[in-house]
């Protein structure tokens, strides 16, 4: 068992429109490991064995930025399953499917299936719903998000200012956003092209009020540095427009 939320936070939406409902996304304590893992925690309604295997695949595969850029050398993904049984309230007695995917010496990664495992669920988790997706939320805050990139690029500061959300203005000063353009511009060169990994809708994000939250992570390829990683994180505020709380590249 891998100790993480027992609530549903969010969803992540792949390129292949597959939607997850995410528990827990980050670093995970698993019962009788001494070492703590990268990984993810999602729900499933189905418990065919083959179907949670190339779901694990692709979680996966929209992630393994994550433990190659920390230099981990596993990732761990769980699956609940979440079918039409008893109801309990909580995910504790619910024993997930796990699958691990574990680096190589030689680079590559490989698929591993515990042994013994059986994917069934005795329980089903009667408030745990998975979520839907909002995609006109999801599509306007991915519109807002990339015309705040153009703003950062170009150097146009002062619009870009005035799409910052004021939770992530501590963060995000003028003087920093100036700091930024002068570095993706003159570090980056031209944006080549940028490929969608992921979109994780959330209800809470680190060092933020609770709210309607939008992750969005690309591979991006730029003509100085070739392929990197944004991630670029979108709030809802109260006058229905998106605006930008956070930025990272890596």
């Amino acid at each position: 068992m891998a100790a993480g939320t027992h609530i549903s936070f969010g969803s992540i939406t792949l390129p292949s429109g597959h939607v997850y409902t995410l528990l827990h996304l980050g670093a995970l304590q698993i019962e009788g490991e001494k070492d703590r893992f990268l990984g993810l925690m999602y729900l499933s309604e189905t418990d065919d064995p083959a179907v949670l295997r190339d779901a694990a695949q692709e979680l996966f595969e929209a992630m393994q930025w994550v433990p190659e850029r920390a230099g981990a050398d596993a990732y761990v993904v769980f699956a609940y399953l979440l079918l039409a049984r008893d109801q309990v309230t909580k995910l504790d007695d619910i024993m997930p499917y796990e699958v691990r995917f574990k680096r190589t010496a030689s680079g590559p990664w490989n698929r591993e299936i515990p042994s013994g495992q059986v994917p069934n669920s005795p329980k089903a988790c009667g408030t745990c719903r998975p979520p839907m997706s909002d995609k006109e939320g999801v599509a306007a805050a991915r519109k807002a998000g990339l015309l705040w990139l153009g703003q950062v690029m170009q150097g146009n500061s002062d619009e870009a200012v005035r799409a910052i959300a004021a939770p992530g203005r501590s963060q995000l000063t003028p003087e920093k956003l100036v700091d930024l353009s002068r570095q993706l511009r003159d570090g980056l060169g031209r944006i080549v092209e940028r490929s969608e990994l992921s979109v994780v809708e959330l209800r809470q994000v680190p060092a933020m009020p609770p709210g309607k939250y939008v992750e969005l992570t690309w591979r991006t390829n730029s003509a100085k540095v070739g392929d990197l990683i944004e991630r670029l994180t979108m709030s809802l505020d109260d006058d229905d427009r998106w605006r930008v709380v956070g930025y990272s590249i890596r």
